[in-house]
């Protein structure tokens, strides 16, 4: 009876320590960074609907069942999720989640993006990175160094906590130190998996940096061309890629635009400076048709919500389809 008794002891500690993962993730680009760096029996859920926008959700029951149940829950943080802050102190143990706007040595844009219970100053700046001192040092994406305007721009800006841009998944530079921490804490979590997340993580940063290439060898002929953003929210990969947009309708999808910004914004339009307009899914305004009456004006969507996208190999996919998207709406016109 011993040996039975010792060989189904070892059954259940294995058993234990084996245990798949159920990981839930915000949004769909936290899902499909996450999906890439899990282990085989690990499982990834999405919390919001593709369409719905993080910045005005309503939780539902089934929304607070699958938060109780994770094992881990992904978010980037109150400035990003604020519906998300009473829900999680309630229903997810600290140790449980992660937010990934404290992940180590992120490059951080400020100065652009506002939510309506802030107000702060120069709202129509694009904000600015803070470069990352070991950037160097690791083999990932590349900043180029910035244009006269990002630097007067920079020099502008206040580091003030109301302004950040909270899309940090739009970096491929953050997408690599957020895949680090995500897997410190798959791997903390599940340390009989240590080995698979180790090799998943590796495959995953060497994609990431052969899918960075293609996109930097495919805009760099696009850089200087003029264009227009429905909010400020590409501001992490405008930079990273070293494009800069000449107006937004409004710097938070919770504001909207003012007499005198729609007006400049027909005027860079009318004047050919922006033959260009990227709008998004999850907002339909009409101020959009209002401003481009009579002009013309190619208009392409953008998703940062990678709503259309595959969940396998998602994440470099994404960043491939804003550069491709991008390359669409900036061509010149004949070619």
């Amino acid at each position: 009876m011993k040996p039975l008794f010792l060989v189904l002891t070892a059954l259940l500690t294995y058993s234990a320590s084996a245990q798949a993962l159920d990981v839930v993730t915000s949004i769909k680009p936290l899902q499909l960074l996450t999906q890439d760096l899990i282990a085989a029996d690990d499982r990834v859920t999405l919390l919001l609907p593709t369409t719905a926008s993080p910045h005005d959700y309503q939780m539902r029951p089934s929304d607070m069942r699958k938060l109780q149940q994770a094992d881990l829950f992904l978010w980037i943080g109150p400035q990003m999720e604020r519906f998300l802050t009473r829900p999680l102190a309630s229903a997810v143990a600290p140790h449980k989640r992660l937010a990934l706007l404290d992940t180590p040595e992120l490059s951080l844009r400020y100065g652009g993006h506002q939510h309506d219970d802030h107000e702060a100053q120069g709202h129509e700046a694009q904000g600015h990175e803070v470069q990352d001192p070991d950037e160097q040092g690791h083999h990932e994406p590349h900043h180029h160094e910035k244009s006269h305007s990002e630097q007067a721009v920079e020099n502008a800006a206040t580091q003030d906590p109301a302004s950040l841009d909270p899309h940090i998944w739009l970096s491929p530079s953050n997408a690599a130190k957020m895949a680090r921490h995500i897997s410190a804490a798959l791997q903390r979590l599940n340390p009989s998996q240590t080995e698979h997340y180790q090799q998943n993580l590796a495959r995953f940063l060497v994609r990431l940096q052969q899918a960075d290439a293609a996109i930097q060898a495919n805009i760099e002929p696009l850089r200087g061309q003029g264009y227009v953003v429905f909010h400020d929210a590409f501001g992490y990969f405008e930079q990273h890629v070293g494009l800069a947009h000449l107006a937004a309708f409004t710097p938070s999808p919770e504001r909207r635009p003012g007499a005198q910004q729609i007006d400049r914004i027909r005027q860079v339009l009318q004047s050919h400076r922006a033959t260009c307009l990227f709008t998004e899914p999850q907002f339909k305004s009409p101020l959009i048709r209002t401003v481009t009456q009579d002009l013309t004006v190619t208009q392409v969507e953008l998703d940062p919500m990678a709503g259309g996208i595959a969940v396998v190999d998602g994440y470099t996919a994404l960043l491939a389809d804003l550069g491709q998207r991008f390359g669409q709406c900036l061509q010149p016109p004949g070619h």
